[in-house]
């Protein structure tokens, strides 16, 4: 296990030197949302029936707001397609639900981040859940997003970067690393701990191996945007 764990360690590179993260809607999947009294903003559904609005500082009940949810089973008015952490499986992604976008002072984040393919991550779950999102879509906070940096965009595609999160390396590494044994209610995966991932020199690997990964991650890319699960194979 220590020749392994450091061999991967060995690797020159790590995935932040190619990848940028970020993430989606402060908002969790219930869609829940009040309005303050004073400024009209609407904020999540605070726990404590007593709060002070997160925009104008003012206190308040639950009981004075107006409430509404904003995330629902089918497409409204002024809505876009959403991704929350349950849609999101190894190799998989299947959304269903929807997101109204026009609830002034929720933190729905630039557009510009839900722009252009984007590899998804749940942020929950026992392991590693990551796939990539073609369609533009929004996601809440529990959906770790990576997009290659601008000056990578050309090093590799997208799909050879899943693999390496998706890989029972990338598993065994994050495990090794937090030393954890015991059963967690609630396990996750970081943004940082993705981004540590050790990853190698691409502009230094032979052509046969990049000939290799090129034709895989175009594999990969057929499979997903056709929603078929990868083969055995392929995997």
């Amino acid at each position: 296990l220590e020749a392994t764990y450091n061999k991967i360690l060995s690797q020159p590179d790590t995935l932040e030197n190619y990848l940028n993260s970020s993430r989606g809607v402060e908002l969790s999947k219930k869609g829940n949302v009040i309005q303050c009294i004073n400024c009209k903003k609407w904020s999540p559904s605070p726990s404590k029936e007593i709060f002070k609005c997160s925009h104008c500082k003012s206190s308040m009940t639950t009981l004075e707001c107006q409430k509404d949810i904003i995330i629902h089973k089918q497409e409204v008015k002024n809505s876009s397609p959403l991704i929350v952490g349950e849609h999101i499986s190894r190799y998989s992604l299947k959304s269903d639900l929807w997101i109204d976008t026009f609830k002034d002072g929720i933190k729905y984040k630039n557009r510009d981040l839900y722009e252009s393919n984007k590899l998804v991550v749940r942020k929950t779950g026992i392991g590693i859940s990551a796939s990539i999102d073609y369609l533009q879509r929004m996601t809440n906070q529990v959906v770790y997003i990576f997009k290659l940096k601008e000056k990578k965009k050309k090093s590799f595609p997208l799909e050879f970067f899943l693999a390496l999160i998706n890989s029972r390396l990338a598993f065994f590494l994050i495990a090794m690393s937090n030393g954890e044994i015991e059963w967690k209610s609630h396990p996750y995966v970081t943004q940082k701990q993705i981004l540590d991932f050790p990853a190698p020199d691409i502009e230094k690997m032979p052509a046969a191996i990049v000939e290799e990964i090129l034709s895989v991650s175009s594999e990969v890319k057929a499979s997903l945007k056709r929603g078929e699960v990868i083969s055995n194979a392929l995997d």
